[in-house]
């Protein structure tokens, strides 16, 4: 089990005053996270302009908060911020001591966190070849693999994560393109979202409890569908609209009530799907 946690900047002004304030609200975020893994903790700031920046390390969350490597990467958190994002890291596969196996992974053009278990990573390795030993870089060789001609979007990591067998939520970026991130996650794997609009900010963390304790809040949290996938950028932050998702895969459906029972099921397709429609915007990537 790990933990993953992240905002998205609207593009506003802002003082120096309270970026500090965000580059504070955001370590809060990973200390309160650090519930799900002590292992390891680092993180990435994808600005408009210049180089990503991230930094990782094999110690928590709280201990990391003194490294000053750490305050010096949220230094990078300025108006050119479009997304920071940050994992701790739980290890199962590949020791926390050798640092290219913890969080963020960075596969060519591909910068990303992954919390779940990629029980075929062995496989993928062979047909997407990474040299790190923890499982999570066989997702994000393989997006850098299918990204290699053309920039990242939600058709292509929709397409791709169904060779993923295991688990996972993950948030993922591509150095070629700097205006938003992107999210995904199975129906194993939680991963929420809360839109501060006032503040401009989209704030995302793996449970709801771990988002209110981070930023002392007391607003209900949304989950990610299952089996979706979203691009995130700047101008979500600006509005209260539902973020648009894409669904990348269309489980069996499984009742129990009896399956003969025609109406009951339509029912409860339509209730579940008007519920859904309250917080999302869908389209399918098949």
């Amino acid at each position: 089990m790990c933990g993953l946690a992240g905002m998205v900047l609207s593009t506003k002004e802002r003082s120096e005053t309270e970026l500090q304030e965000i580059r504070e609200q955001f370590s809060s975020l990973m200390v309160a996270t650090e519930v799900r893994g002590k292992h390891a903790t680092g993180a990435f700031v994808l600005n408009r302009n210049g180089a990503c920046k991230y930094y990782k390390a094999p110690k928590s969350a709280s201990i990391m908060m003194r490294d000053g490597q750490w305050w010096g990467l949220m230094d990078y958190i300025t108006n050119d911020t479009v997304a920071v994002i940050g994992h701790v890291r739980y290890a199962t596969h590949g020791s926390p001591d050798v640092n290219s196996n913890n969080h963020p992974i960075i596969q060519s053009d591909i910068i990303g966190v992954h919390n779940g278990v990629i029980s075929n990573d062995c496989e993928l390795c062979e047909k997407y070849p990474y040299d790190e030993d923890v499982d999570s870089a066989a997702i994000f060789s393989m997006l850098a693999t299918k990204s290699a001609k053309k920039r990242l979007n939600t058709d292509m990591i929709g397409k791709a994560l169904p060779e993923l067998k295991g688990s996972f939520a993950i948030m993922v970026a591509d150095g070629r393109r700097r205006d938003s991130i992107f999210v995904a996650r199975d129906a194993t794997n939680p991963l929420v979202y809360h839109k501060d609009v006032d503040a401009g900010i989209i704030w995302l963390s793996s449970t709801g409890d771990i988002l209110r304790k981070g930023l002392g809040i007391s607003d209900i949290a949304v989950m990610f569908p299952a089996y979706s996938v979203a691009r995130i950028s700047p101008v979500h932050a600006k509005n209260d609209r539902p973020l648009k998702v894409s669904i990348w895969h269309k489980p069996v459906r499984i009742f129990s009530m009896d399956e003969d029972d025609d109406e009951n099921i339509a029912w409860l397709e339509d209730e579940l799907m008007a519920t859904a429609k309250e917080w999302w915007e869908f389209e399918d990537v098949q």
